[in-house]
């Protein structure tokens, strides 16, 4: 039974005859996931699997040229605060996740100069998840959700008026990314006709999809990231296949046009990311069995892969790995 997060065993207490639960009792109080449940035969000792976890946010010096990681990094976000969605700020003074803290969702923000965590909302009866700075830094994107009722927005908050703005319901679209200009949203909008996902533009001063950007009637798309050119946009690109689902890594113009495949699609290619320079595609690949950073290099001014995939984090051991699930 899962109860404050954790997932513990319990014993209920049956009557025989009308088989009705008359007591049940707590007998694992672990924080984590208590599972795959064993019994004696004389019924006096039970074995189980204990899982313990923390999700936290890492950052770890890395040299661009060469593709690797500099040194061993650290843990930037609290251990009892389980941490997702990172995005810093252009200059990298400011990280924003989403954070899950009791059961709630919100979103914290960590100065990477003092070290200073702090939530960006108070409870108010909603959870935020799925924070995106926008390119000049001031304001961010993100999911806001009623944690009673069925309200879901797309809003975004100034960091000078610390205000949100309704833009859109969270139900028609999945929120990845900013338009260069800081004018619309990169989402995922559902097709009803093709029952696919597809990449469009979100306008902030309307509130509606204006542009499509990739759209396929065999591929669910995800993902959508512009270049720092604004000329380009990364796409995963999802997809049934005869042994279940594959996923890739595609490149579009970003007025639309003919896809640029980046991987194969032999492995599960997730969560696209540009360079500064616009030169490399950074991506989660779960290529050698764990998940890791990856990367290829990309010629924007041909539109064209240059070279062969390589791994950037060398995460191996399930003691310290990227997680198999991230959420968006």
């Amino acid at each position: 039974r899962t109860f404050n997060g954790a997932t513990n065993l319990w014993k209920m207490t049956v009557d025989p005859k009308t088989l009705r639960g008359t007591g049940i009792e707590r007998l694992t109080t672990a924080p984590g996931n208590d599972t795959g449940l064993a019994m004696t035969s004389d019924g006096k000792n039970l074995a189980f699997s204990a899982e313990s976890r923390q999700i936290q946010i890492w950052s770890a010096p890395f040299d661009p040229r060469s593709g690797k990681l500099i040194g061993k990094g650290e843990a930037v976000t609290p251990p009892g605060l389980e941490a997702w969605a990172p995005t810093l700020t252009p200059d990298g003074k400011k990280l924003v996740f989403s954070g899950e803290h009791g059961g709630s969702w919100e979103i914290w923000q960590r100065s990477m100069v003092s070290g200073e965590v702090t939530s960006i909302a108070s409870d108010d009866g909603y959870a935020r998840a799925y924070p995106i700075w926008s390119p000049d830094g001031t304001r961010l994107a993100y999911a806001r959700f009623k944690k009673r009722g069925n309200e879901n927005r797309i809003v975004v908050w100034s960091s000078t008026s610390n205000e949100e703005q309704v833009i859109a319901d969270a139900g028609d679209y999945d929120l990845y990314g900013w338009s260069p200009d800081g004018s619309a949203l990169v989402v995922s909008k559902w097709n009803k006709e093709t029952k696919k996902s597809e990449v469009w533009l979100l306008s902030l001063a309307t509130g509606s999809s204006t542009r499509k950007i990739a759209a396929s009637p065999d591929y669910h798309l995800f993902q959508g990231q512009f270049s720092p050119d604004g000329h380009w946009v990364a796409f995963e690109a999802v997809r049934d296949v005869s042994n279940g689902r594959e996923s890739s890594i595609f490149v579009v113009p970003a007025h639309g046009g003919k896809w640029i495949r980046i991987t194969d699609g032999r492995q599960w290619d997730d969560k696209p990311r540009w360079s500064h320079d616009g030169k490399s595609i950074y991506f989660i690949s779960a290529r050698r069995g764990f998940y890791n950073v990856w990367g290829n290099r990309f010629d924007p001014v041909n539109g064209r892969v240059v070279g062969n995939p390589f791994q950037v984090t060398d995460f191996d051991n399930p003691a310290l790995m990227v997680p198999p699930y991230i959420p968006d």
